[in-house]
């Protein structure tokens, strides 16, 4: 993690946070590619860092809820992006300061819808996502692996698509399908698409080759941070946890808090957007990811038992 980069880039700015929320899509057409897990893991440290922010869940699998420790509701994203509910009337809180959930409803229906609709709903998205208090600072949108209805909307209104990407043949395939949809609905993506890797693996020849291909075809749109293979988000997942408030030492955890930094730098020099209020410290916003795994871990001896329950026995 380099700690400096962003707050440097973001030193200069004197204004106080955005005046509506930034909205951050992550999305891929393809399926299993972290985006739950990214979209969740970016909207903690953001909340870390001291934006005030909501995760929004439009998968209904509802991976990004659970992780947030809540349960699909009977009302939730899919009425606040078709303009049936605001931010106040379906949020909910989390256990980290700082951050709401809109959680994932059991279906999403797929409506049609015209232009002038999407164009019209888009554009009070940002009004919906308001309280009485003010605006979140960011909204972050975790998108199903389709576009229906509420996602097409969400990506008519991001200020930035992120789509993570596993170098594989069928990813980068999303990927490209993906890209080709958002720039529709955005005309240009300019600054605000951006790639993540995801699981790239130097020893695997076709993660290597995949991995090139996509560095050549989306060059600086690409992020440069890339997550790790680490079988600690999935530990992290078992026990109901972002893997940043889990272990922000993992390896794909301290990388997630350089995706997070990164994006935050892009959008600060974004027009439009920036500039962006500084964020704590990364000293500060270490320790308060730390505070929240105290508060919310296992105690050492279910990780115990759990490492001997994952053990196989010797042989006979």
């Amino acid at each position: 993690m380099d700690g400096n980069s962003v707050g440097e880039s973001l030193a200069t700015a004197e204004v106080g946070a955005p005046a509506r929320p930034v909205i951050v899509v992550v999305c891929n057409r393809k399926g299993g590619v972290a985006k739950s897990t990214t979209a969740a893991n970016l909207a903690v440290t953001l909340a870390a860092f001291g934006y005030d922010t909501v995760l929004v869940d439009l998968d209904p699998q509802g991976d990004a809820t659970r992780a947030m420790r809540q349960v699909e509701a009977a009302r939730g994203s899919f009425d606040l992006v078709l303009g049936d509910a605001t931010l106040l009337d379906v949020g909910v809180r989390t256990p980290f300061e700082g951050l709401a959930l809109v959680p994932a409803t059991p279906t999403l229906a797929l409506a049609d819808i015209d232009a002038g609709s999407l164009r019209r709903t888009s554009e009070s998205l940002r009004e919906r996502l308001g309280t009485p208090d003010g605006s979140p600072d960011f909204a972050i949108f975790d998108c199903p692996p389709y576009l229906g209805a509420a996602s097409v909307m969400a990506m008519a209104a991001a200020d930035m698509a992120l789509i993570p990407v596993a170098p594989t043949p069928s990813a980068a395939e999303g990927l490209s399908g993906t890209w080709t949809t958002l720039t529709q609905l955005k005309r240009s993506l300019g600054s605000g698409g951006a790639v993540l890797l995801i699981g790239a693996d130097t020893d695997d020849p076709v993660s290597t080759v995949m991995t090139e291909r996509i560095r050549q075809n989306f060059g600086e749109a690409l992020l440069r941070a890339v997550i790790p293979p680490d079988s600690t988000v999935e530990e992290a997942a078992f026990h109901g946890l972002p893997v940043v408030v889990y272990d922000h030492k993992a390896p794909s955890a301290a990388r997630y808090i350089d995706v997070a930094m990164e994006m935050l730098e892009r959008l600060h020099q974004r027009p439009g957007v920036g500039p962006l209020r500084h964020p704590r410290k990364l000293a500060d916003t270490l320790e308060r990811l730390e505070s929240w795994r105290r508060a919310l871990a296992p105690p050492a001896e279910a990780l115990a038992m759990l490492a001997r329950a994952s053990t196989p026995p010797p042989e006979a």
